[in-house]
């Protein structure tokens, strides 16, 4: 519009929710007709149906998120309970979890017999074959906080954050910016984290999206429940 010249404007706002939304503006060509009155009446009109429309069409696009993420959760509900290989198990609810949160990596790790240390079982990403196995302590770094505290982390910024163990991204060469810790709990005791890393389309992470995450730790902590329970049944 640098170099465009108008007449007269006339513009309204959009808004829903109580905020904001847009402006929904016409202009005449210089020399042009002028707005009346009557104008700004019937644009305020247009306005507030176009913001009932695009506030409908949020509302069913965000329906339309929701029920895909159940059936997500569905299918890897029924995924683990046709298997009674943990690895498989774990390393499907990770699939799953890395792509409905559009994530550049994911990892999941388990608490050891001990309750000392946290091992990655799980790497998704570029980092796969170099953190898979390897052990951090729990109370230590933003993982094992998560791991002692029993309480989810969204931290957005992790350079940032002073519990961020730097080690890992300088051991692959891998840049974290954005990370979501969820615990895994069963009978009120965690037996791990899940962790996912970068949203790949830049933004950050969200508190929805850590309630999702949250459902996958449940499904991970069951699957881990199911292996456990037929262990001691075959050794019985």
């Amino acid at each position: 519009f640098k170099d465009a010249r108008f007449g007269a404007v006339l513009g309204v706002p959009l808004h829903w929710g109580g905020k904001v939304r847009g402006v929904l503006m016409l202009v005449h060509s210089p020399q042009g007709l002028r707005f009346s009155e009557s104008d700004i009446w019937l644009m305020e009109l247009f306005a507030t149906q176009a913001a009932i429309a695009l506030e409908q069409s949020r509302l069913l696009q965000e329906a339309q998120v929701v029920a895909h993420q159940l059936t997500i959760l569905s299918e890897v509900s029924m995924a683990i309970s046709s298997t009674l290989d943990l690895d498989t198990a774990l390393e499907r609810v990770m699939d799953r979890a890395v792509e409905i949160l559009n994530a550049e990596a994911g990892s999941l790790l388990l608490v050891d017999p001990q309750g000392k240390n946290l091992t990655f079982e799980v790497v998704l990403g570029p980092t796969g074959k170099e953190l898979l196995g390897a052990k951090t302590e729990i109370g230590k770094g933003i993982v094992g906080t998560v791991a002692q505290t029993s309480e989810p982390l969204i931290i957005n910024d992790v350079e940032a954050d002073p519990r961020w163990n730097i080690a890992f991204d300088e051991a692959t060469e891998f840049k974290t910016k954005d990370l979501l810790c969820v615990p895994m709990k069963t009978r009120d005791r965690v037996v791990g984290v899940i962790e996912v890393i970068n949203k790949q389309d830049g933004t950050v992470f969200t508190q929805e999206e850590c309630n999702l995450l949250l459902s996958f730790g449940a499904q991970a902590a069951i699957a881990i429940e199911n292996a456990q329970i037929f262990t001691r049944t075959d050794q019985a």
